[in-house]
């Protein structure tokens, strides 16, 4: 019901649901409702989901979006997970409130309020909840726990860093590591 293909959406098709549009061509959204798919874009179902970079895949969930200019990215399902224009290939598995911005080839498998920030391509967070790898830090992991932190706000911006879980880590050197535990930290450069 009230499912529209916009004009010159060519070779778009909406399975079903109620209030599903395809603003481009080659676009589908299978069905759910309140669901967006652009130019080359596939939404699998859920509510008020928008897959609008070329390419972009959302399987479903709730409002989860896949922004202009985020080419061949995938959302998974869950909710309120948002991948921001600039982030191409990268990938929310699920989850809830996670945020890819600006950050290409990265990826978050799940959790809650995690966020990989801009420039930080090619980095990882797995799981766990609010962990952040900070603007500019590539190449860097998270793979779990909570509040564990890359990068300290651009006063230190490592590359190639890693955090494998525990709670209110701190990792600011290039190549380093802090193994886990509590509150722990690594201030400077780490060879």
């Amino acid at each position: 019901l009230n499912n529209t293909i916009q004009a010159n959406s060519y070779y778009s098709f909406i399975g079903g649901g109620l209030w599903n549009v395809v603003t481009g061509s080659i676009a589908t959204v299978g069905g759910g409702q309140g669901n967006t798919a652009a130019f080359l874009a596939t939404v699998g179902g859920g509510y008020s989901n928008t897959a609008s970079g070329w390419g972009a895949t959302l399987g479903g969930g709730w409002n989860n979006t896949i922004q202009a200019n985020a080419g061949y990215s995938f959302i998974g399902g869950g909710q309120r997970n948002n991948i921001e224009g600039g982030s191409d290939h990268s990938t929310i598995a699920g989850g809830l409130g996670n945020l890819i911005a600006y950050a290409s080839d990265a990826a978050i498998g799940g959790g809650q309020a995690n966020e990989i920030n801009v420039s930080s391509d090619h980095s990882t967070i797995a799981g766990g909840l609010d962990n952040y790898i900070d603007s500019d830090c590539s190449e860097s992991t998270v793979g779990g726990g909570y509040a564990n932190q890359i990068g300290n706000q651009h006063i230190n911006d490592p590359i190639a860093a890693t955090i494998p879980g525990g709670a209110n880590n701190v990792e600011n050197g290039d190549y380093g590591t802090v193994g886990g535990g509590q509150s722990n930290s690594i201030a400077g450069f780490a060879d």
